[in-house]
């Protein structure tokens, strides 16, 4: 079914923790990620003055909300009238995952566990002397299943540069699955009293839609067939 617009449905074309594979000099496969969209300047909008009805409208706008867009769950923080993220989750197996011999596997290639480095919490995996990957585990345990922050290798470069909050990115480990979790940039974000206006990826024109808050909903183009819902994250 053809997605409405929603203030965050389409970001979700720019957003992107997807990878692909590619080829190394020795013709044996490495994991590199897809290049991310590219920053675009935020709108310049002044914040309220606390304690005015301006201000008010804002302090309810502000927080985390959670969001179910045909399936796809993720979660909008909102900081200021012109500051946001998208905050994204997704299957990222396709780029790599342990089996439960704690095999790695990347690009259709089985590495064992003598094959990559895997101590005091931190992975690595190295490929004809070029790094792929390095995660350092969260809870510092010596498990490999868990969750990661993602510290280096060319699966952590191609984001530099992007609208991709790279300090964000933690990578969920599970047997046979492996998720990717991190911050997005909204672009050209501004928010009002009733209308939100940002950047919807593809090009570099603002899209708005109008907005109320009620209780903890926050409904976009309400009361229309296009209406959608979002809860704020408690």
């Amino acid at each position: 079914m053809k997605k409405q617009f929603a203030f965050l449905t389409i970001l979700m074309t720019a957003a992107s923790l997807t990878a692909c594979a590619a080829k190394t000099p020795a013709d044996q496969s490495a994991p590199i990620p897809a290049e991310t969209a590219a920053v675009t300047a935020a709108a310049d909008h002044s914040e309220p003055e606390a304690g005015s009805d301006h201000g008010d409208w804002l302090s309810k706008a502000c927080g985390t909300w959670i969001i179910d867009m045909d399936g796809d769950q993720c979660e909008l923080r909102i900081e200021s009238s012109d500051e946001a993220y998208l905050r994204l989750t997704i299957d990222a197996t396709h780029d790599f995952y342990f089996d439960a011999d704690e095999s790695f596997h990347c690009s259709g290639n089985t590495v064992p566990k003598d094959g990559y480095s895997f101590e005091n919490g931190k992975f690595s995996f190295s490929h004809n002397g070029r790094s792929i990957l390095e995660m350092e585990k969260l809870d510092g345990s010596d498990s490999i299943f868990g969750e990661f922050k993602l510290t280096g290798g060319s699966y952590r470069e191609i984001y530099e540069g992007s609208d991709t909050v790279i300090d964000s990115i933690v990578m969920t480990v599970k047997e046979d699955e492996t998720l990717a979790t991190a911050d997005q940039v909204i672009s050209l974000f501004a928010l009002t009293a009733d209308t939100i206006t940002m950047n919807p990826g593809s090009t570099d024109e603002a899209k708005t839609a109008p907005y109320v808050i009620e209780d903890n909903t926050l409904k976009i183009n309400p009361g229309t067939e296009n209406e959608r819902d979002y809860l704020r994250k408690q």
